[in-house]
């Protein structure tokens, strides 16, 4: 029965897969809408220059931190970050006089034996985001400068 509602719960997941896309796509217009309305974009005062200015630095920086931040959770998804785990596990081993000490190998088996997750919709949204920054500067440049 436990077998039957776990296949269940990950064919619902995956016959979803756009709810991701849509979330951090959702979490990253609030951060940029956060954004703008600190650099005081809805004042009457601002030009049109700027206006386009401040669209294009909230997309490219909420873009890139999106796009980055999922570069860093792949990585160390892959194990780049395995090293530095394990020598501060074994650091504390020291402190702790711990009879049995794992092997660097059971340990990265005991990090990385299950499922690996993707995070590849990090970056594509925030690759998105960094592409209309792009656009907004590229409008930005064409029409101001």
């Amino acid at each position: 029965m436990n077998s039957e509602v776990i296949e269940k719960q990950e064919n619902a997941k995956s016959s979803r897969p756009w709810v991701k896309y849509l979330v951090t796509a959702g979490i990253g217009a609030f951060a940029i809408f956060l954004v703008l309305l600190s650099r005081g974009i809805f004042s009457a005062e601002l030009t049109e220059a700027d206006r386009i200015k401040h669209l294009s630095d909230s997309f490219f920086l909420v873009g890139l931190l999106i796009a980055c931040f999922g570069g860093l959770l792949f990585v160390s998804g892959e194990g780049a970050f395995d090293g530095l785990g394990f020598a501060f596990r074994s650091l504390s081993w020291l402190f702790t006089f711990k009879k049995k000490h794992e092997s660097y190998a059971e340990y990265k088996e005991r990090k990385h034996g299950g499922k690996r997750k993707s995070f590849l919709f990090l970056i594509v949204v925030g690759l998105f985001y960094v592409a209309i920054g792009g656009i907004f500067n590229v409008m930005f440049l064409s029409k101001f400068t």
